[in-house]
């Protein structure tokens, strides 16, 4: 149980090495993803020796079932030298996009097609600026697909004391858990359920304190749920 973990290198570090520790209440990683397909360009400028240079990107995107990281991909332009630009711009932005290019959130499920590139840079200058461009209309298409902020779902099988049930199902339904079964087991009341995680931070702690220390809990990824604004 990862609280638990956590609990117990915390006291190590303190008690055994004397460190002084700050500790902040845990965060949940939220991803979003697109409500639609969409395409975009964008195009760049700077000024080199008194020379403005530009670049501009074409992207489309398509969405895909599941929420993988983004795919790149560059397009099919003719000529050679063209589509190794695409292509090397499409790997760029591919690194970019997995270290969270776009918002506060990342980006998943979704194909990124790099349509067209276009400079007037040489290769070893055309990248950077590129990038740019790309950030640029990579925004404006996020802007015209819409967003869908989503964050992950846990499985969560409790075992508790039998005296311990009444209570135990009353804390999971004050944090908006779905009770999906309740039986009698040979460790005492078993419970099956499912919510969000940001709502079950700290719930090892509640547990042990609910049960007097003889209850266990297990969570598990159950895949993901549409954040709603008003909660």
């Amino acid at each position: 149980m990862g609280e638990l973990h956590l609990e117990v290198a915390l006291e190590q570090l303190r008690d055994g090495f004397g460190l002084r520790c700050r500790t902040t209440r845990p965060r949940v990683a939220m991803v979003q993803t697109l409500r639609a397909a969409a395409a975009a360009e964008a195009e760049s400028r700077v000024v080199i020796d008194g020379v403005e240079h530009m670049a501009s990107v074409q992207l489309r995107a398509e969405l895909v079932d599941g929420l993988t990281l983004p795919l790149v991909r560059g397009g099919a332009e003719t000529g050679a030298a063209s589509l190794e630009r695409v292509r090397e711009l499409a790997a760029a932005l591919q690194q970019q996009l997995a270290s969270g290019l776009h918002g506060a959130h990342a980006l998943r499920g979704i194909n990124l097609w790099v349509e067209g590139f276009a400079t007037t840079l040489g290769r070893d200058a055309a990248l950077p600026l590129g990038l740019q461009a790309a950030g640029v209309a990579l925004g404006r298409l996020v802007s015209l697909a819409g967003t869908r902020r989503l964050e992950p779902l846990v499985s969560i099988s409790i075992t508790c004391p039998p005296e311990a049930v009444t209570a135990v199902l009353a804390d999971l339904n004050a944090r908006g858990v779905e009770i999906r079964q309740v039986s009698s087991g040979i460790l005492g009341g078993d419970i099956r359920a499912r919510g969000r995680l940001r709502r079950l931070i700290g719930y090892a702690t509640r547990l042990r304190s609910i049960s007097r220390g003889r209850g266990m809990a297990q969570l598990a990824p159950a895949g993901y749920v549409e954040v709603v604004d008003a909660e």
